[in-house]
């Protein structure tokens, strides 16, 4: 009893408590310091994402425009069906001079500040691919290498040089 009454367990357990009480807003201070870093972190991933998508979707579509220009169709339907995306809105493709290939362009500028900093002002995407030769000027040849069914194959789109 004289142990309690001198203060021993109660007066560390007293102690204890001042010292909590004075670390409690540290956790909230420390996230509140973090937090706008932990943000600009998330949105640069999410902004990274989207451009990432949007080379993706370009890439795809100046190869199909270029597989379309090939087979004497055009590149704008490529366009309509692939690059209707919000990400992809302002991109575009061109037939290059004399139907040698097909260019895709996707303009690009950082919606989030301080990405354009870390990235660059223009982010602008270009794509070239060219053709080789048409696909019409070699059906129903037999190519070398190839026997049986295979040697068939260049036979079935009944396209015609323009």
């Amino acid at each position: 009893m004289g142990f309690l009454s001198k203060g021993g367990p109660i007066l560390a357990l007293s102690f204890s408590m001042t010292i909590i009480r004075k670390r409690s807003g540290q956790a909230v201070t420390e996230l509140a310091l973090m937090l706008p870093l932990i943000f600009a972190l998330v949105f640069a991933v999410i902004e990274f994402s989207y451009y990432l998508g949007g080379v993706h979707y370009v890439n795809y579509a100046t190869f199909m425009g270029a597989r379309a220009v090939q087979a004497n169709e055009s590149p704008a339907d490529v366009e309509t069906v692939l690059l209707n995306g919000n990400v992809t809105d302002n991109a575009y493709l061109e037939t290059l001079p004399s139907g040698s290939g097909v260019k895709g362009t996707l303009p690009w500028a950082a919606q989030m500040p301080g990405f354009s900093q870390i990235m660059g002002q223009d982010m602008t995407v270009d794509m070239t691919v060219s053709l080789g030769t048409p696909e019409c000027q070699y059906e129903g040849v037999n190519v070398s290498g190839l026997t049986g069914d295979l040697s068939a194959a260049y036979s079935d789109n009944m396209l015609e040089c323009n």
